[in-house]
Parts: C-alpha cells; structure tokens; sequence
C-alpha cells in the first residue's frame, strides 16, 4: 500500500492551493501549502487506514482536561497561591476560548509556574534535524509587566524545563516590559548563543497565536504571530542537544498575582521519509 509523501499526498480536505493554466501555484503562501501537506495527514494513498507514524506525529489540547496531568504537560510552582488551574477567562463568544489553562503565579514577588514536558533528566524528548517540527500556542495575561508587578514570560522548544527568560538551547518567544520597549522577542539558542528577533506587539489581555515551525533539516526556524511571518532564524538552532515544551511566567517583584493564559496547545512533527 503506497504511502502519501510530499511528492504524491492527494489533500484529504479542500485544499487551499490552487494553479494555473502552466501549473504555477497561485492563490495561496507558501505557509498555506506547507499546512496543505501537513493537513493530509499522510494518510495511505487509497484512502483508507491511519496516520503513518513513521511520517507523521501531532497532538493538541484545549484544556478541556479536568485530570492531572493536563495535555501530558507536567507543572511546577513557588510562592503563595501560585498554580496552574482550568479557567473560564476567554470563554465566551468575543474570544471563543474552548477551555483555558492559567497559570498564576500567586502573590509572591518570586512567584512562579512552569509547565513542561519531559523525557527524562531534561527536555528529551526531540530533536532538531531529524523532522520538521511545529509548535503552537494561543495565550493571553492577566496584566502587563510593569515596575510594580515585573514578570517574565517564555515558551517555546527548550533543552530543560527552566524558570529562565532565555533557554540555553531552544526555540521560542519571551517577554518582560524592561527589553524591547516591552514587545515579544523571537529567540532561537545553542549553547547560550542566542539569535534575537525584536517584534513591534505586546502581550495583550486578548488572544494572541504564536507558531514556531523548525524545519526537517534544522537550518530554519519561522515564528508567527496573530499568523504573520514575524521571524526567520538560520542561526544558533540547537542541533547537538534534545528538547522538548517549556512554557513558564515568572515574577521578579509586586505581590499582585499575573496570569498567563492558555487556550490551546498544539505540536506536529512530519518527515519526508520513513524513520
């Protein structure tokens, strides 16, 4: 039974892409093709069956999970009143949030929580090269970082499950109010030498999206945000050591509680070839 590869997947959905007359591709980004062959799942080509594991891995939540551990994502948390729970905020029909995981890092001025998955001593889990990866995120705070109640945040792909703004090997998004006039910043790290990205948005109270897409030869990594190209790194992508999701906020001063919210997570990884 033929397997759907890159080269020959029939899309098992209306397919976003569209040719003309000479068969250039016209009607759509390169990031809609790219989720076009996603998509199909790389299912066997008559059709039938399921998804190829050798080809094709993903998994989502939508924090609908009322059971420990949430969406296999393991927790830590410090100070006073600090956790993680399932919240309503978002639920209803301006934010259209389907369940909502807050992660609160209580009234502590070091408070914290972290959330991660891990495959062993550290975030072992994957790594960069051996597969095109993707990771998503659609979140939103409490509040802003400010003089008074100063927090970090970050997630991403990370080699440890860390309190850090900045992973010593990883892939992600971090912000405080004090760096880059209080924007997100796109990072990717190897070794502690960091690629930096300066985006123009903030944080907000509303949903924001965030995608990180590593692909199969670990020598790109995109960032999106709110679905816009915000980010290409060639450089300091971690390919010597493995890793895994690391998402954390962390405080650093005030006794205010901050919030991070999450509506949902997903992650996907494809090769173009059997394991």
């Amino acid at each position: 039974m033929a397997v759907r590869t890159r080269s020959n997947f029939k899309s098992t959905k209306n397919s976003r892409i569209t040719t003309n007359g000479t068969g250039a591709i016209t009607g759509s980004s390169m990031n809609d093709m790219f989720e076009d062959v996603a998509d199909s799942f790389l299912m066997p080509e008559d059709g039938g069956g399921t998804p190829d594991i050798d080809l094709y891995y993903a998994e989502q939540s939508d924090f609908i999970e009322v059971i420990v551990p949430i969406a296999g994502f393991s927790f830590t948390s410090s100070g006073a009143g600090a956790t993680y729970a399932i919240s309503e905020y978002g639920v209803n029909t301006t934010e259209n949030a389907i369940g909502v995981l807050g992660l609160e890092t209580g009234t502590t001025t070091t408070g914290y929580t972290i959330g991660y998955k891990a495959g062993g001593g550290g975030l072992n889990l994957i790594r960069f090269g051996t597969a095109a990866f993707v990771m998503k995120w659609r979140l939103a705070v409490s509040a802003l970082s400010d003089g008074t109640d100063t927090y970090h945040i970050s997630f991403g792909f990370s080699e440890a499950a860390t309190t850090s703004k900045d992973m010593t090997d990883g892939a992600y998004f971090t912000y405080t109010h004090s760096v880059n006039s209080g924007n997100w910043q796109a990072v990717t790290a190897s070794a502690s030498t960091r690629t930096t990205t300066n985006l123009a948005t903030p944080p907000s109270t509303s949903f924001q999206t965030f995608e990180i897409r590593v692909n199969e030869a670990a020598t790109e990594v995109t960032f999106y945000l709110n679905g816009t190209l915000v980010a290409t790194h060639t450089t300091n992508i971690p390919t010597s050591d493995t890793v895994g999701m690391n998402i954390n906020i962390v405080k650093s001063a005030g006794t205010n509680e901050r919030i991070l919210y999450a509506d949902y997570y997903y992650f996907k990884s494809t090769r173009s070839a059997n394991r």
